[in-house]
């Protein structure tokens, strides 16, 4: 289950306002607002009992809408529609810590967690196909 995969989950969940465009954090000319930009900000793995792990990830969504009441809508319903997204499978995951901050010009930023559940073996397949963007630097 890779990162990917929880974004997609995300994005459906925001379908709950159809016309609103969901962006991943690529986008870089012509939004078209309303809009969301979905973006993973966080990602950690912890172990637990044996052979399993925890992948706790942290997302930040950032709305920018059209006028104030589009964020107000938004900031009163998204905790609601992230406390449950369904991903490939009926794999459901829950939100947790689920804070919106309104920004301002029309905007809002929310922050959820998604915890994740794996076995080794499911852990080492994520990490072999991730595909980082950045180089490290000696």
């Amino acid at each position: 289950m890779a990162t990917n995969s929880v974004i997609v989950g995300i994005s459906k969940a925001l379908n709950y306002w159809p016309t609103y465009k969901v962006y991943d954090d690529t986008v870089e000319q012509n939004l078209e607002f309303p809009c969301f930009i979905v973006k993973l900000v966080n990602s950690r793995t912890l172990p637990i009992l044996m052979e399993r792990h925890q992948l706790r990830q942290t997302y930040a969504i950032t709305f920018i809408g059209a006028n104030n009441s589009d964020v107000w809508d938004v900031s009163e319903t998204i905790p609601r529609v992230l406390e449950e997204i369904e991903l490939d499978a009926g794999i459901k995951l829950y939100g947790h810590n689920i804070t919106v901050t309104l920004l301002a010009n029309h905007a809002a930023n929310i922050v959820v967690d998604y915890v994740i559940n794996l076995k080794s073996n499911e852990l080492k397949d994520l990490m072999q196909s991730f595909k980082g963007k950045d180089t490290v630097k000696a």
